[in-house]
């Protein structure tokens, strides 16, 4: 059975301004979806990207945004979110505080596939890069 502590969680920085705990998967001996925390900090927006696979959120803190193929639907800490698979999507953060999730995708190997060209956001954000 996994179980992984919290003192042996590893900080994945994902983009700038943007981590994770990514907690289940294929390796940490998980047989069929992906999990983990991300956290993105205060205004802060990650590329636009799809999955193959749905991409399933319950937002524990803060406030952010949440655009799937060219619709915006605002977050708050309780809410649920389930992102199609294919949907190209992305999270931004426009508030002064943390924008902080659950994440799960319904397979122990997600891929992610890029789509700069569908970076459409406020241009007092700064659009997240690979630290």
């Amino acid at each position: 059975m996994p179980h992984i502590r919290k003192e042996d969680q590893k900080r994945e920085d994902c983009w700038k301004g943007i981590f994770r705990f990514h907690g289940l998967d294929r390796a940490t001996g998980c047989g069929a979806l992906s999990m983990g925390v991300m956290t993105l900090e205060p205004h802060t927006c990650m590329p636009c990207h799809s999955h193959l696979v749905e991409d399933d959120m319950y937002i524990i803190e803060g406030e952010g945004i949440a655009r799937a193929d060219g619709v915006d639907t605002v977050l708050r800490a309780g809410d649920f979110i389930c992102v199609p698979a294919g949907a190209h999507h992305y999270l931004r953060n426009e508030s002064d505080s943390n924008f902080t999730l659950v994440y799960v995708w319904p397979s122990r190997d997600v891929e992610r596939f890029l789509h700069p060209d569908e970076n459409h956001v406020d241009p007092k954000l700064t659009i997240a890069e690979r630290p």
